[in-house]
This record gives C-alpha cells, sequence and structure tokens, in this order.
C-alpha cells in the first residue's frame, strides 16, 4: 500500500516482484516529476499487472480526477476486472477522519477478495 508520492513509485516496485499479490494506491495520481525515463512510473505502468484498487479524493488539487487521477489508472497494466478507481468526497487525504470509514470497507473488500480471509 502506497499513499501519495508512494503511489506513482509503487509500479517500480510492483511489476518485478512476485511475493506481493494486491496493489493499493491511495491519493494516487501522475505528475510530472522530472523524472529520468528509466525512472519513471509512466514506464512501468504498463507492466503492473497484479490486482490494483486505487483510492482518491474528489477534490485532490494536488493530484486532479482528470488530470492525474484518471490517466494513472487508464495505464495501469491489471486487466480491467482487477482494478479499481474509488473517488471518495475529500480532498488529498484520503485516510482523513471523515472518509475513513468508507477508505476502510474499501481496502479490507479489497483484501477480502483477493487475498481471502485469514
Amino acid at each position: 500500500m502506497g499513499g501519495s508520492l508512494g503511489s506513482p513509485v509503487s509500479p517500480m516496485l510492483l511489476f518485478s516482484e512476485d511475493r506481493i499479490r494486491v496493489a493499493i494506491l491511495l491519493s494516487a495520481g501522475l505528475r510530472p516529476l522530472g523524472w529520468l525515463p528509466e525512472a519513471d512510473p509512466v514506464n512501468f505502468l504498463p507492466r503492473m499487472k497484479i490486482p490494483t484498487l486505487m483510492v482518491t479524493g474528489k477534490y485532490d488539487t494536488l493530484l486532479p480526477v482528470e488530470l492525474a487521477q484518471q490517466p494513472l489508472f487508464r495505464k495501469l497494466g491489471t486487466a480491467t476486472k482487477d482494478k479499481r478507481h474509488v473517488i471518495l468526497p475529500t480532498g488529498h487525504g484520503v485516510q482523513g477522519p471523515e472518509v475513513r470509514n468508507q477508505l476502510a470497507g474499501e481496502v479490507l473488500d479489497w483484501l477480502d477478495r483477493y487475498l481471502g480471509r485469514l
């Protein structure tokens, strides 16, 4: 699970690590940061195939829905049936008290679906 800057960095790690079976990206989106091509998340997203839940904020001004969130989600190499984008009624901080229960429900449902109950 990665949040904010951890979300775009995660594809570099997740596409090549067989031990990780599911991904959860919080407050995720693409933002030009002057990455070198060998480290640019855009080049790794199509290679990321594991089930991925992306939870973002509708009012996120750092990573707006249309400009940053949706492009990241579309570029994921994960099969359509195994990826989900949830947009909560909040800003960049999707872990805030006003949406904490929604976030927890989405994350736990996703983990139950792909990892099963312990």
